[in-house]
């Protein structure tokens, strides 16, 4: 679920850097989703247990995409973390 939506997030980072280099600073992309994506995202890329990732209507997250791969989780909206289980 996640591959996709990370692809078309690296995909996007290259469209706006140039030569391989870093975005201008402030530069911000808009990807919007579904909210299991966003859950398996934060699992995926964040290690954020899955089963425990609970968002509720109009849920985001801040995500400072880095092409070496070392991602910023920032602001978060509407989500909560749990290490359990949570019914949805």
């Amino acid at each position: 679920t996640s591959e996709r939506a990370e692809a078309v997030a690296r995909r996007a980072a290259e469209d706006v850097s140039k030569d391989g280099t870093p975005p201008p600073p402030g530069t911000a992309i808009l990807l919007v989703t579904h909210s299991k994506v966003l859950e398996a995202l934060l699992a995926v890329v964040f290690g954020k247990f899955y089963e425990g990732v609970e968002t509720t209507p109009c849920a985001f997250f801040q995500w400072r995409y880095s092409l070496d791969g070392k991602h910023e989780l920032g602001e978060l909206q509407n989500i909560e973390f749990h290490d359990c289980l949570v019914e949805q």
